[in-house]
């Protein structure tokens, strides 16, 4: 995976991400081969491409070369990495149905899009296969769905099938909190992000993209007030039906990843937390979903604490 003429004795070592596509079917996945800076890796784009279902492994280890014995002045270690470049790193298809291996090539694609990679081999027809109007999150293989919110806030998941498969979409803007516009019959709830008082907007569905965003018009001016549109895709972790005791908290990071060294801090303090990536629906940055059960009486503490740590956290909580 590394090309030793790209390592560290040749002048500096782009950040530019760059993925070298083979895809001549329509219907089939796409090879992908990926190269980057060692020491910057995309974890974000690795994050999005999980969630459609590829296999990314890790990350090799910087080659002898790229080992500096003299001490890193920002880290404290006893050695520094200099740059060095990826090469060859291949995302493994996943476990694909028939159905969901049609969709994969135009999701694959949206997604490098979305981290604006660097893409070379892409075949014209192929690119414009990949820039129809239906988004990489509605064309990306079906999750389990759930059920909406029950009369006592739980939400219960149902195996995903012919008539239940769907997305989990999220919807957040940021104006004042209750002026988005929702489908009939799903809650609209205020949010607050970071130490700001004015609440966001916080909408969800457990169903296709188009029950929650039924133009594009819409989801423009959303975008256009600073809010946000995303879904989970296949066999995401999502909130299962809830203790009697106990009360969700959920937290949306937009371009939070669970790779992240300071978001991980934070996650640990949470006990029993969970968490999955989250693609956006059109243009945008991805995001990390999180969602913990804690006794009610912790709740505003636990809030206070996420507004504090996460300033651009949207948490979504009772009062």
């Amino acid at each position: 995976m590394t090309s030793p003429s790209n390592l560290t004795d040749d002048g500096p070592v782009t950040s530019t991400v760059v993925a070298d596509i083979l895809w001549t079917v329509p219907h089939h996945a796409p090879e992908i081969s990926l190269s980057f800076n060692g020491v910057n890796e995309p974890t974000g784009l690795f994050d999005a491409l999980r969630a459609i279902g590829w296999d990314v492994p890790s990350s090799p280890p910087p080659p002898g070369n790229a080992i500096v014995w003299t001490p890193d002045p920002v880290t404290g270690a006893d050695h520094t990495i200099k740059p060095w470049r990826v090469q060859e790193f291949r995302p493994r298809p996943g476990a694909w149905t028939k159905e969901e291996t049609r969709a994969i090539g135009p999701a694959t694609i949206e997604a490098l899009r979305s981290f604006r990679v660097e893409m070379i081999g892409l075949r014209e027809d192929m690119s414009s296969l990949a820039t129809a109007p239906q988004s990489a999150a509605a064309a990306s293989p079906q999750p389990v769905a759930a059920n909406p919110a029950s009369a006592s806030g739980a939400i219960s998941t149902v195996p995903a099938g012919p008539e239940t498969a769907g997305l989990f979409v999220l919807l957040v803007d940021p104006t004042d909190g209750l002026n988005l516009e929702v489908p009939q019959g799903i809650e609209l709830r205020a949010s607050h992000c970071g130490r700001k008082q004015v609440p966001w907007g916080w909408a969800e569905s457990y169903g296709p993209v188009d029950v929650m965003v039924d133009h594009a018009e819409m989801l423009a001016a959303l975008k256009a007030r600073g809010g946000y549109a995303w879904s989970a895709t296949k066999n995401a972790e999502l909130p299962g039906a809830q203790a009697a005791s106990s009360t969700l908290v959920q937290m949306v990071v937009p371009g939070g990843s669970a790779n992240d060294k300071k978001l991980q801090k934070v996650l640990n303090i949470l006990d029993g937390a969970h968490s999955v990536p989250l693609i956006p629906i059109g243009e945008g940055e991805p995001a990390l979903f999180v969602w913990t059960e804690v006794a009610p009486q912790n709740v505003a503490m636990l809030t206070s604490t996420l507004r504090l740590r996460v300033p651009n956290g949207i948490i979504n909580a009772p009062n």
